[in-house]
């Protein structure tokens, strides 16, 4: 038996600390321990945590930083829904949510009843399969604005996504993360954006006139 003073004082996804939450798999990785590291990202316990701690982009970043197929799975899995994991209220209600579009994916339905079988909360339960869930083909959903999307635009190179919206907001994606590197609010709804070809701004359209957003590599700037 493991002498009492080499057990953790918690399990990983029972973990507080905001350092040891967000690099655990980083380190894991470096210390080429990949199948813990697998098992841990992949772990719904931790998924939950992560997704309470840093909202619905960090679980599927986790699962991303895994070089295994498995883990690349289940990070398209959790892209996948993540436009349907913002904050709710009550706040338990977005874990109610996570396992309802789960459920149906064979990998997490075995999780996904071992954690509903413990869940305290009144939820309701789909008896179906829900009609709307995402194509297998869909690499991750980009979260952020709070309005209809109204243009895509690809930086020349393909390294940046730029999208404008009714929100009256322009902003830069970094498409390998998810995460926006960049934004500009304006005044009206934006209608339309695109990149010029040195790809070093983006020009975007709306309501209230023409506006020439300037990105450098080293960061953006308006």
């Amino acid at each position: 038996m493991e002498p009492l003073s080499c057990r953790p004082p918690a399990a990983w996804w029972e973990l507080t600390d905001p350092y040891l939450l967000d690099h655990a798999i980083t380190h894991l990785l470096a210390a080429h321990r990949t199948t813990e590291a697998e098992a841990l990202a992949c772990d719904l316990r931790r998924v939950e945590t992560r997704l309470h701690h840093r909202g619905p982009t960090a679980p599927w970043t986790d699962c991303a930083q895994v070089p295994t197929p498995t883990a690349a799975q289940r990070a398209r899995d959790l892209s996948g829904v993540a436009h349907l994991l913002g904050a709710t209220e009550p706040a338990h209600a977005v874990t109610a949510i996570l396992y309802s579009r789960l459920r149906p994916l064979p990998v997490w339905r075995d999780q996904v009843a071992a954690r509903e079988a413990r869940w305290p909360h009144p939820a309701l339960r789909d008896h179906r399969t829900p009609p709307d869930l995402p194509h297998p083909a869909l690499l991750r959903t980009l979260t952020g604005h709070t309005g209809t999307v109204h243009r895509t635009a690809v930086a020349p190179d393909g390294t940046w996504l730029a999208t404008a919206g009714e929100d009256g907001t322009v902003r830069v994606w970094d498409p390998r993360s998810g995460r926006a590197v960049s934004m500009m609010r304006t005044d009206g709804i934006l209608c339309s954006c695109a990149w010029p070809a040195d790809g070093l701004g983006v020009v975007v359209g709306g309501t209230r006139g023409v506006y020439v957003y300037e990105f450098h590599r080293g960061g953006p700037g308006g």
